[in-house]
């Protein structure tokens, strides 16, 4: 896997685009190819309100076909950072996070379709009439400013150089992966390995 996904909210997926590797710093959305497999990879995920971001875009298909919209997620991705990292060290968004989130989550109204299937019944669909990159984006803000609500605690990783948020599920979890927690326990052990070398005779 080329970026962390977490599989909880999507909204988090988002923020974790962004992360350290061998002390360089990767961004999944750093490219308008980069960013399309990101938004393919999580186009099946439930967001907060049942939807998938597959049935967001509809028919326009769901892909990052140009820069300026690949510009867009990322500034996006910033600002949920912001949002989310916030909520996850326990103080409170900035207010001019919450309006641009506001603002994108605002920019692409929506209304709820009902539909009847053969083998599901009935089922509400929530659908957008606006272009498929706006309709991704408010998806995406709408998704971020409930995970901000959510009763999950949400944290940031305290793994060496992680930029990690993350739900907080199990009271036992402290880091974002198992790849977090085994590096910062091999640090530990690095550590005492030095104080126990430097205490020698």
């Amino acid at each position: 896997m080329e970026f962390p996904l977490l599989g909880h909210q999507v909204a988090l997926d988002l923020a974790n685009t962004l992360w350290v590797h061998a002390g360089r710093r990767i961004d999944a959305l750093d490219t308008i190819g980069g960013a399309d497999r990101w938004l393919t990879a999580v186009g099946e995920h439930r967001l907060w309100d049942g939807s998938t971001l597959v049935e967001v875009a509809g028919a326009a298909g769901l892909r990052v076909r140009d820069e300026g919209f690949r510009a867009e997620l990322v500034g996006l991705r910033d600002q949920v950072r912001l949002l989310l990292g916030a909520v996850a060290r326990g103080g409170r968004p900035a207010a001019a996070v919450l309006d641009v989130v506001n603002r994108i989550a605002a920019a692409a109204p929506s209304t709820v379709r009902l539909t009847s299937y053969e083998s599901l019944g009935l089922r509400l669909r929530r659908v957008r009439p606006t272009p498929m990159a706006t309709a991704v984006l408010a998806a995406l803000a709408e998704d971020a400013l409930a995970t901000a609500v959510d009763t999950t605690q949400l944290k940031t990783c305290p793994g060496p150089n992680c930029l990690g948020i993350y739900p907080q599920d199990d009271p036992r979890r402290h880091y974002c992966s198992p790849t977090c927690a085994n590096r910062a326990r091999v640090a530990r052990h690095y550590a005492r390995s030095r104080t126990s070398q430097s205490k020698l005779p």
